[in-house]
């Protein structure tokens, strides 16, 4: 077998796990055939016959035979392969949308933690969307029974905001947050955390 002086030295590389028939004449790497640079787009374009997608094709051309960039090569081939982009589903997410600024001060806020330090604590952040002052205070905990007093503590200086925006973490999505907020007089608008 014949090999070009760039797959040699890919070879060097790997030489521990390397080895020959008994023959001599076939070069072996982990019970794997290694195929020349000559015939290297010949294996991919049999592996790919049956269109299975990248993983697949990857999964069938690794019990049999190696060669240096050998995913690459399947990666570039499928993803230049006419009947596989026009077969492929395509994911588009839709756009973030930005969520309107309030009208006002304190008309909403976005709570969450930050945490923990390297005492142990934790950071309760409020924000007020409108003017992005921040209120910091420390909690010993981020449960829901920690978490309201803070708030409320927060609410009496400051005055009830119209909607409160927060994470899904436990102590927002809990019963007891929920009856704070239904008690207190705000919406509570869960979000994903980007």
């Amino acid at each position: 077998m014949q090999f070009d002086q760039d797959t040699l030295q890919s070879l060097e590389k790997v030489k521990s796990s390397l080895s020959t028939d008994k023959s001599g004449s076939i070069l072996i790497k982990n019970n794997q055939l290694v195929i020349p640079r000559s015939l290297q787009h010949k294996c991919i374009d049999l592996a790919h016959e049956g269109h299975l997608g990248i993983m697949k094709t990857k999964q069938l051309i690794r019990q049999k035979i190696w060669f240096p960039g050998v995913d690459a090569m399947v990666e570039d081939k499928i993803k230049n392969c006419i009947s596989c982009q026009s077969c492929t589903q395509t994911n588009t997410q839709e756009p973030l949308k930005m969520s309107p600024c309030p009208d006002s001060p304190w008309l909403e806020v976005s709570v969450d933690f930050y945490g923990p330090t390297p005492k142990g604590d934790y950071l309760l952040v409020i924000v007020d969307d409108f003017s992005r002052f921040p209120i910091v205070e420390f909690t010993s905990s981020t449960s829901a029974k920690s978490t309201i007093p803070i708030l409320d503590k927060v609410f009496s200086e400051y005055g009830i905001p119209a909607t409160l925006r927060s994470d899904n973490g436990p102590p927002f999505n809990s019963h007891e947050f929920s009856a704070f907020a239904k008690n207190s007089g705000f919406t509570h608008r869960k979000i994903t955390p980007l």
